[in-house]
């Protein structure tokens, strides 16, 4: 599996232990005042019919509000600096970014099930668990793995759902240069970083899929961006995601 997918999806297994870093736990200088009311561009943001018990929907499928908040729970009781973040001053804003962040990755996870099932390569257990022995060599292996996991808080069904997510990429990945993706390639900047074909066509379907995903997010955790295929959150602006090649740095 090409390092560029395992790296992408390396950094949605384990986003909630990179939240905890210094960095991205300080608050922003600068506020959306009611962004839980207005869209992106400043107008008033239609009704949303989702009950309270749902977080949001992606192309039908609900997204539970138990599972996001047992996830950042869990997040949360695993690490007691970023505990102590959100209990300062500003940790209610910091808990809306946290919870955004959170749901952002089960919506973009649901967004590439929902399109490897589309394309007839839903991955098996053995692609699922070849996806692991991956991410088990990229972080260093099986103590690296537990340590990182545990101090995520991650729970073994996110987990699982996270390592379908890696699989399934390949899967995607695979079929669509079968299906002469690469040659519909633009052409790439002068002096960008070369990447691997399968990382290029997988790439640019996820920011298609992204932009045409039918998602619905409940107003209090805020809105569906899909530019930037983020939940903005309801109390400010999103934390910012990683640079293009930026190493995942797990806290100690």
């Amino acid at each position: 599996m090409p390092t560029r997918i395992l790296a992408l999806l390396a950094v949605l297994v384990l986003a909630l232990a990179a939240c905890a870093d210094d960095d991205a736990t300080e608050a922003p200088d600068e506020t959306l005042d009611d962004a839980a009311e207005l869209d992106l561009e400043g107008e008033p943001a239609p009704d949303v019919d989702l009950d309270d018990d749902t977080a949001a929907t992606v192309n039908g499928t609900e997204i539970a509000a138990s599972t996001v908040d047992d996830r950042v729970d869990s997040a949360i009781e695993a690490d007691e600096e970023l505990a102590t973040h959100l209990e300062g001053e500003e940790g209610e804003q910091l808990l809306d970014m946290f919870r955004a962040q959170t749901l952002t990755v089960l919506v973009q996870t649901q967004i590439i099930f929902d399109g490897a099932e589309e394309l007839g390569v839903e991955p098996s257990e053995e692609d699922v668990e070849e996806a692991r022995e991956e991410l088990v060599a990229e972080l260093g292996g099986e103590d690296e793995f537990a340590e990182a996991i545990e101090a995520s808080g991650m729970s073994q069904a996110a987990l699982d759902d996270q390592l379908r997510g890696i699989a399934a990429l390949h899967a995607i990945g695979e079929r669509l240069l079968a299906e002469g993706a690469a040659d519909e390639l633009p052409e790439q900047p002068e002096g960008a970083p070369e990447q691997q074909p399968e990382d290029l066509v997988v790439q640019q379907w996820l920011g298609e899929r992204v932009a045409q995903a039918d998602v619905v997010v409940h107003p209090s955790y805020g809105q569906w961006d899909p530019q930037s295929g983020q939940v903005m959150p309801a109390g400010g602006p999103m934390m910012p995601a990683p640079e293009e090649g930026e190493e995942l740095e797990l806290d100690e």
